[in-house]
């Protein structure tokens, strides 16, 4: 039991660090989009779309899928997994960041 329990661990770790990693130039991004946000803000979405979003599915990297895809997933997704609207908004600002436009 132990040993699978770790497995699972070491799976998510492994998705979790294939993810973007928001940095200074992204802030670039969002500011033409009129966000203002910052780098740890950025992070800290990352970290709740993997703190959310892993314990029933693998994580998709961000650029699997377009924004107009991602417009589909995400609102199914938020109501399964009951996200807050907060949280809802900060793992799509993350997400939306890094999809293919």
């Amino acid at each position: 039991m132990k040993r699978s329990a770790i497995s699972v661990i070491l799976f998510f770790l492994g998705c979790s660090s294939s993810l973007p990693i928001p940095t200074a130039s992204d802030l670039l991004e969002h500011s033409n989009n009129g966000d203002v946000v910052t780098v740890e803000e950025l992070k800290e979405d990352r970290s709740l779309y993997i703190a959310k979003c892993s314990g029933c599915h693998g994580l998709y990297l961000p650029s699997q899928y377009s924004g107009k895809e991602w417009q589909t997933i995400l609102p199914m997704m938020n109501e399964k997994s009951r996200l807050s609207e907060t949280e809802a908004i900060r793992i799509k600002r993350y997400i939306f960041l890094y999809s293919m436009h």
